[in-house]
């Protein structure tokens, strides 16, 4: 008898931390589960993390990942392998990854990718895949093919001291940015 009130003692004491659990998780709207939020669908990486505070929606609470849903930028190859010598395979050591955490594909047409110096590039009829499909921007000539693309410049865009890249919608609306700063061996983050 008291092994069977001892082991329905303790179903009840497991089922209440159930309930108890499923109710603290329901009540964080700032961290939803599921496909478009909650982490950032990241395998693999873009390099390391960037300093300073998050400002996008869910950023900063309780050391949770922020909410990421739609196109953002994944990463920037600030600073390409080897030495800085100008050439074409130099400037395409260089890079920036958008990473697209919604559920469905987004045509990037006319949304633009900008540094502070005012270097932009224009996509055309480029989709990114949902559920974390990516794009890639190469920052010198190359044959643009899919996920990836070439900025067709002819000088480097993204400053080793520091930078910040700013993706805008059709319309000309910030959707996202990224700052940071070089040095201490960094040569790429992740946004």
């Amino acid at each position: 008898m008291r092994k069977t009130v001892g082991i329905i003692f303790a179903s009840l004491l497991a089922f209440g931390a159930v309930l108890g659990g499923a109710a603290s998780a329901s009540a964080d709207p700032s961290h939803p589960g599921g496909r478009d939020g909650g982490g950032t669908g990241r395998p693999g990486g873009d390099g390391d993390h960037r300093g300073g505070g998050d400002h996008r929606p869910g950023g900063g609470n309780n050391n949770r990942p922020p909410v990421r849903v739609g196109v953002q930028i994944a990463g920037i190859q600030f600073d390409s392998p080897g030495r800085d010598n100008g050439s074409n395979a130099s400037l395409n050591g260089e890079w920036i990854s958008l990473v697209n955490n919604g559920r469905r594909a987004v045509n990037l047409r006319g949304y633009t990718i900008k540094d502070r110096a005012n270097h932009v590039y224009r996509f055309g009829n480029v989709w990114i895949e949902g559920d974390g499909g990516r794009v890639r921007v190469h920052t010198g000539m190359g044959r643009s093919n899919g996920d990836v693309r070439y900025w067709g410049s002819r000088s480097y865009i993204w400053n080793n001291n520091g930078d910040t890249a700013t993706l805008s919608g059709p319309q000309g609306r910030t959707i996202d940015s990224c700052s940071y700063r070089g040095g201490n061996g960094r040569t790429r983050v992740a946004c």
